[in-house]
C-alpha cells in the first residue's frame, strides 16, 4: 500500500523525470488556468459542481480528478486534456 500511495502522489514528477514528457504539473496548470480565466476556487467549484476544497486539493496535488472531470475542466478552459495535464511530448534529437 505504501508504494501505491507514493506512486499516486508523485505521478506527475515521475513523468517529468522519466524524460517521456516535460511540462508543468496538473496542479500548477489548473491554478494558472483558473486564475487566467478569473475564477476563484469557489467559483470554479460551483461551475463544475464540486466544493472549493476539492479545487484546493487538486491544486495542491492531494487529489486527482477522474477522467470525466478532466474532460469537463479541459472543455471549460478551452484546451485539451493533455495540455491541462501539462503533457508535452519531448522532442527527439
Amino acid at each position: 500500500m505504501v508504494s501505491f500511495i507514493f506512486f499516486v502522489i508523485h505521478y506527475d514528477r515521475i513523468l517529468a523525470e522519466s524524460g517521456d514528457y516535460l511540462g508543468t504539473s496538473f496542479p500548477e496548470r489548473l491554478k494558472a488556468l483558473r486564475e487566467q480565466f478569473g475564477y476563484t476556487q469557489e467559483s470554479l467549484g460551483k461551475r463544475i459542481n464540486v466544493s472549493a476544497a476539492a479545487i484546493n486539493r487538486y491544486e495542491k496535488g492531494l487529489r486527482k480528478p477522474d477522467p470525466d472531470m478532466l474532460c469537463l475542466l479541459a472543455d471549460l478552459f478551452e484546451t485539451s486534456v493533455d495540455d491541462l495535464l501539462g503533457r508535452e511530448k519531448k522532442k527527439k534529437k
